[in-house]
């Protein structure tokens, strides 16, 4: 797999995770911990693509 293909699929797994923290805030109760948990995902997948 080449460094394009291969960032692709990190990118596709952080927008993902991003999908699912944005579904997660619909919940009554909020699941906030779980919301961070993606958030933070996504964060960090977006940074070892820059690396």
């Amino acid at each position: 797999m080449d460094n394009v293909t291969q960032a692709q699929e990190w990118q596709r797994f952080a927008a993902m995770d991003l999908d699912s923290a944005e579904y997660l805030l619909k919940m009554h109760p909020v699941p906030i911990e779980i919301i961070c948990y993606h958030c933070q995902l996504m964060v960090s997948i977006q940074g070892i693509q820059w690396r």
